[in-house]
């Protein structure tokens, strides 16, 4: 099985399951690359998870505008509570990753893609995962937090980079990387997934957290393990 892109040609070594054209692998981060969620963490470690279930709440009833104004929100209810950059790199560098998803991200490197990732979590744990795992690209996360020299919480700023943000990202990364949206794969578990698995030639859903992610994605994959979704990367050689 092959395709022509430019003047190169796409030839998958196994195309059983694998989608033709495919050569962009596209990971959400919190709840699919990292087990948990960096905001619930956050919350929890300062002893504000009924602020957050709080906020869930009132965003999922539409008393946000934006996934913007929550996260505004969200960062202002940390400061409060006193998040300091030690406890904040405390949650950064200990999120447990989900099985299987370094290896995943490597090997899917090594077949010949191209692999990136798009999050509406912290700037720094999307840095530190990027590095970690020799990704291409990441889009700039939703929230970089910021502290004094003393290690007390300074500030924030904000990029859109959830929900129909990722969309957005998505096509404006393509362009800096080159790559296109209907050659790429995008893996995620969340609402804030839905704009970008329309985006993209191959959507997966890797554990879905609603019917409306399952509604969205071409493919499902139930497990705790990520390496489950590397039937449909076989190795490709461009020449």
């Amino acid at each position: 099985m092959s395709m022509t892109y430019g003047s190169a040609k796409i030839i998958r070594a196994s195309a059983d399951i694998g989608y033709d054209g495919i050569n962009t692998v596209v990971f959400d981060l919190d709840g699919t690359i990292v087990r948990n969620g960096s905001w619930t963490t956050l919350f929890k470690e300062v002893g504000a998870s009924d602020e957050h279930a709080d906020l869930f709440r009132r965003y999922m009833a539409g008393e946000f505008e934006s996934y913007m104004e929550w996260s505004d929100e969200a960062c202002d209810v940390l400061r409060t509570k006193g998040l300091t950059k030690d406890l904040f790199y405390k949650v950064i560098n200990g999120a447990p990753l989900t099985a299987g998803a370094e290896y995943v991200c490597k090997s899917i490197k090594l077949r010949g893609y191209k692999t990136g990732m798009i999050t509406g979590g912290f700037e720094a744990m999307a840095q530190r995962i990027k590095n970690k795992f020799g990704m291409d690209f990441y889009a700039a996360a939703c929230c970089d937090v910021r502290f004094n020299n003393d290690g007390s919480f300074m500030g924030w700023s904000l990029n859109e980079c959830d929900y129909d943000g990722k969309a957005e990202r998505l096509r404006a990364l393509s362009k800096a990387y080159d790559f296109r949206p209907d050659m790429c794969a995008y893996v995620g578990d969340g609402e804030g997934d839905v704009a970008i698995m329309k985006e993209v030639a191959l959507p997966i859903a890797f554990n879905p957290k609603t019917e409306k992610v399952r509604k969205a994605a071409k493919v499902i994959v139930e497990s705790s393990d990520l390496r489950k979704i590397m039937k449909y990367f076989p190795p490709i050689t461009i020449y």
